[in-house]
């Protein structure tokens, strides 16, 4: 079955902003208004809506593991991947099931800064439209920022005190974690071990190890911006 195959022949590769992707990222931005929107004036609605992205985080994210895992091949990997997309993944279903202030601070910033990427981006070269990767990647992302803005507008979680200090702390533990990982297993999470094969940001950004830094750089300048964005919203001082 090609639109399940890691090797699909009869499906032609993905194409950055080619109308598939486009017509995707619109319409699932669009469900994602309308669900927020209705969530925000009907409560039975948004009790159903809460436990519908739940368990399409769970399924979406478990469904991939075993798929990149065992499915045609043996990929250990796919199936441990601590990518930060989908690190968030499991964020989101952590604050959807209980949630948790710190746990929150670090994820309002990872959902809305990183995890794009992966939607303007998305790291799945040949799975073009229809494999059923190609939606996967898409939609679990899109569920991520349906979490962190269905926490924020519709249930009013607001982040602490000091959440900027605190997503920077632990996104740059995290990334020696993962740099320690990649080292240990010749694995390449977050692309820290060298630049992906796809079009991404990184490309632009110089060779290794330089684009590091520069990523570094522009992810803490966009996580200070997203601070004064979110303490001017909600009057934060």
């Amino acid at each position: 079955m090609d639109i399940l195959s890691k090797t699909p022949q009869g499906i032609e590769p993905f194409e950055l902003f080619g109308w598939p992707h486009i017509i995707s990222i619109v319409l699932m931005s669009l469900l994602g208004i309308l669900i927020i929107y209705y969530s925000r004036s009907n409560k039975k609605f948004s009790k159903f809506i809460r436990i519908f992205i739940l368990i399409n985080l769970v399924l979406m994210d478990l469904g991939y593991r075993l798929w990149s895992g065992f499915y045609e091949s043996n990929n250990i990997s796919g199936l441990l991947s601590i990518h930060i997309s989908s690190i968030s993944v499991l964020l989101a279903v952590v604050v959807l099931i209980k949630y948790k202030q710190k746990i929150f601070d670090v994820f309002f910033y990872w959902a809305i800064i990183l995890v794009p990427q992966a939607i303007i981006t998305p790291g799945i070269d040949r799975f073009g439209f229809p494999h059923l990767r190609f939606f996967q990647i898409l939609w679990v992302h899109f569920l991520v920022l349906y979490t962190v803005f269905y926490l924020l507008l519709v249930e009013k979680r607001r982040l602490s005190k000091n959440h900027l200090k605190r997503a920077l702390i632990v996104t740059h533990i995290y990334g020696l974690f993962v740099f320690i990982i990649n080292m240990i297993f010749s694995t390449n999470y977050m692309f820290i071990g060298y630049k992906a094969s796809v079009p991404s940001l990184i490309q632009f950004l110089g060779p290794w190890p330089y684009y590091i830094f520069v990523l570094d750089l522009i992810m803490v300048v966009l996580f200070i911006v997203l601070s004064k964005i979110y303490k001017r919203a909600t009057n934060m001082g």
